[in-house]
């Protein structure tokens, strides 16, 4: 059973230090969550920029060719 609170009676240190560790988790959480979507985004983009440089640098014969066409 809980236990019912005096009226009155104001929230207890240990409440409140575990509610303060709930809250900086969950920001914390937030804030490696929104890190790692801009780190994918990023990623992202550097692979296109390098699937077209690599595509703009190949002769036009081979750009047409797969890559396991070439060694076959």
């Amino acid at each position: 059973m809980s236990k019912k609170r005096k009226k009155g009676g104001g929230i207890s240190p240990l409440t409140l230090m575990i509610r303060l560790l709930i809250v900086v988790i969950f920001i914390a959480s937030v804030i490696i969550a929104f890190n790692r979507i801009t780190e994918a985004i990023h990623n992202d983009e550097k692979k296109k920029d390098l699937t077209q440089k690599t595509a703009s640098t190949l002769p036009p014969s081979a750009q047409s060719e797969s890559f396991f066409e070439f060694f076959v």
